[in-house]
């Protein structure tokens, strides 16, 4: 397809899918009223601060030797601060969405 047009093409090709997938949400999705929630800010901390810290971990590992280097093994024990926070939430597991709530309801 690159060969005889542009690389774009290889992009608008899904358009009329991704215009079918719409249409057909629309369509079938049920319609019901939102219910609003209180958001969770410690939760979504801890989330940001854990992804963020596993994308630096498997960013700079290879650049760094790994866990021989300090900033790694920060890297390390901050993610598994809050796999371990999570874990002692006793009332996250009864969530509807267990990864994002790990403050009280």
């Amino acid at each position: 397809m690159t060969d005889n047009y542009s690389w774009r093409w290889v992009f608008y090709i899904n358009v009329p899918f991704g215009v079918l997938a719409v249409l057909g949400i629309l369509a079938y999705f049920p319609k019901s009223p939102l219910n609003p929630r209180r958001f969770d800010v410690f939760g979504f901390a801890t989330l940001s601060i854990a992804v963020g810290t596993l994308q630096l971990l498997l960013d700079r590992g290879s650049l760094v030797d790994w866990f021989s280097a300090a900033e790694i093994q920060a890297y390390a024990w901050c993610w598994r601060c809050r796999c371990t926070c999570y874990r002692s939430y006793p009332d996250c597991r009864a969530s509807v969405h267990p990864p994002l709530a790990v403050s009280g309801p």
